[in-house]
């Protein structure tokens, strides 16, 4: 035996060979396999502001799985960001989220199986709510750094949207991602193209990437709230409040109203007193662009059936007024998963169906996984504010991937580490960047 080995090992010269011939290959597996080391914050941080780029500008794209549903490839994307993440070594669960997300399928599963025996809205709404339960872990710095890269999308976003304007205003039309993509590939059921008014020659900005304008208007609507309560840097408040004003989009100014209350908490005396001074220029601008004219008719809206602002807002409440006064089986336990009126035109906020497809009781534990996946994780409360009002109010779509991708992107996947022992991290983030008091370093010097 002992010979035979001897006869099949390469000669020392072969092995030299074979050894060069295989060095490539070996460097190429030590990148792609993982290392025994977890990786590091500034690589989490890296890979969490591409994949948060690569989500948010792909969402007009998906893959067609039957006729009439399409499989938005944000959610494949999100499932490869948590394969690398374990990978690395940095992926991890909540118990508690776990526990309630198996809560939520239970139940939602059980009476699915009593008012509608088909699993295949059920198989979905898995697939898209598992995330909420994978974490992270990073320090407060790298999760502040994370959200300034965000705050620069939103740049970018805001840019889009002048572009948008830019080609309006030399009678161009504007550029049109439909034009470019594949039919088969185009995630459809949504107002890509928009005009400002009835027969109006001019049209809502929808920054060529987003599903239509509502999303970019509550895109701009994020940054912009999360700049004034944090950051508070002015030349980028200004690019948002432009962007926002030539968004036309009414979600986005109500994102922006109902966070005042926390707005008004988190700003500098010194820029409110800015803001204060140029409200009466930016009055007269909006009255300019008929910006003001857009928003009085969008508010009369709320009262009058069949409008879009009816059925954003009015309609939602009412569709679960009417379940819930129906009968206690409807109020409990729903009407069944897609059985809500589905004709392209009312978009059903995900508190409306389900409410009204599931009941009470799933509602409950819904929400309760929501927000502790939320807030649980110890992101500025603002953060988690503006994620979870727009998702469960605003931009509708209990079964679109990227509404959850946003929630997951900003919130429920970081958890942030404690700092020195504290309970909560510092309320603000810009307080980070500020030195002590001149009394404090003093007396560190003295001691």
């Amino acid at each position: 035996m002992t010979d035979l080995a001897a006869g099949l090992t390469p000669p020392p010269l072969a092995r030299h060979v074979i050894s060069e011939q295989i060095k490539p290959a070996r460097g190429l597996l030590k990148r792609v396999l993982p290392s025994r080391e977890p990786m590091s914050d500034d690589a989490v941080f890296r890979l969490m502001a591409i994949w948060v780029v690569l989500g948010t500008l792909s969402q007009k794209l998906s893959l067609l799985l039957v006729p009439g549903t399409a499989l938005q490839l944000v959610l494949p994307f999100e499932y490869l960001l948590l394969a690398i993440l374990a990978a690395g070594r940095r992926l991890t669960f909540s118990s508690a989220r776990l526990g309630l997300l198996l809560l939520f399928f239970g139940s939602a599963t059980l009476v699915n199986l009593i008012t509608s025996p088909t699993m295949t809205s059920l198989l979905y709404v898995y697939a898209i709510y598992i995330p909420l339960v994978a974490r992270v872990s990073v320090s407060e710095d790298t999760y502040m750094r994370y959200l300034r890269s965000f705050q620069i999308l939103g740049v970018f976003v805001a840019g889009m949207v002048f572009i948008d304007w830019g080609f309006q205003f030399v009678h161009l039309p504007m550029p049109n991602m439909e034009h470019f993509i594949p039919a088969k590939i185009k995630f459809f059921n949504f107002n890509y193209v928009q005009a400002l008014n009835w027969g109006s020659k001019w049209y809502k900005p929808n920054a060529f990437f987003f599903l239509e304008t509502s999303y970019v208007a509550q895109m701009v609507a994020t940054v912009l709230v999360i700049e004034l309560c944090t950051f508070q840097r002015f030349k980028y408040l200004l690019i948002f409040v432009l962007a926002e004003v030539l968004s036309f989009g009414g979600t986005g100014f109500t994102l922006v109203l109902v966070s005042i209350p926390i707005i008004v908490i988190k700003m500098r005396l010194r820029l409110a007193v800015a803001i204060l001074a140029l409200t009466p220029v930016a009055f007269a601008a909006a009255v300019q662009v008929g910006l003001v004219d857009n928003v009085a008719s969008r508010s009369a809206e709320f009262d009058r059936e069949g409008s879009s602002g009816n059925q954003r807002f009015m309609g939602q409440f009412e569709a679960i007024a009417e379940s819930l006064g129906k009968s206690p089986s409807d109020a409990l336990l729903g009407k069944g998963a897609g059985k809500m009126l589905q004709n392209g035109v009312v978009v059903w906020t995900p508190l409306t169906k389900v409410t009204v497809e599931y009941g009470l009781i799933v509602s409950a534990i819904y929400l309760t996984l929501l927000f502790t996946s939320v807030f649980g994780s110890r992101v500025p409360f603002v953060v988690g504010y503006v994620s979870v009002f727009q998702y469960l109010f605003l931009n509708g779509g209990f079964l679109v991937p990227v509404n959850v991708f946003t929630i997951v992107m900003l919130t429920s996947i970081f958890q942030i580490k404690k700092r020195d022992g504290l309970a909560k991290p510092p309320p603000r983030a810009l307080d980070l960047d500020r030195k002590p008091p001149d009394f404090l370093l003093q007396a560190s010097r003295s001691g």
